[in-house]
């Protein structure tokens, strides 16, 4: 980024010199030719700087950001199926609860394997006594052991 805000300060100032020296000269048959040497300056400005130009400064740049952007994608395309994850399963559960007849809330939390897999890692019932039915067909189904949490509830 130095090349280029130094390439085109030299634009600028060649611009504005080239300028001024044209304005100041007298109009006889000289300013024609400063003319035409304030235009080949010019034109050397702009290209001969470009000669030295690197294109792995900015490739470097690019790719530093390519990988800081790529990284954030990834994080939140995984907060996103975590998030998918603990959704679906919650759901599930709670559709065999109510297929059972029992009113629960369902937390699930998800992990990662060491191989970099998302998977559930625990699933908490809060509800009254009749959740021990659950805790088996979750078990055989899910493959988790489910955490209980029994409520006692009171009649009135």
């Amino acid at each position: 980024m130095e090349f280029l805000k130094n390439w085109i300060m030299g634009i600028c100032g060649c611009t504005v010199l080239v300028s001024l020296i044209c304005s100041l000269a007298p109009k006889t048959t000289t300013a024609g030719l400063l003319r035409v040497c304030g235009m080949i300056l010019m034109i050397f400005t702009v290209f001969v700087p470009l000669r030295t130009f690197q294109t792995e400064d900015f490739q470097f740049e690019l790719m530093d950001q390519f990988s800081k952007s790529s990284e954030e994608i990834i994080e939140l395309n995984e907060e996103f199926e975590i998030s998918i994850i603990e959704e679906k399963l919650s759901e599930y559960v709670l559709q065999r609860a109510k297929h059972l007849g029992i009113d629960c809330e369902v937390s699930v939390s998800v992990g990662k394997t060491n191989n970099g897999e998302l998977l559930p890692q625990s699933i908490e019932l809060c509800g009254p006594k009749e959740i021990k039915k659950l805790e088996h067909i979750i078990e055989t189904e899910c493959g988790i052991k489910p955490i209980l949490d029994v409520r006692e509830t009171r009649s009135t």
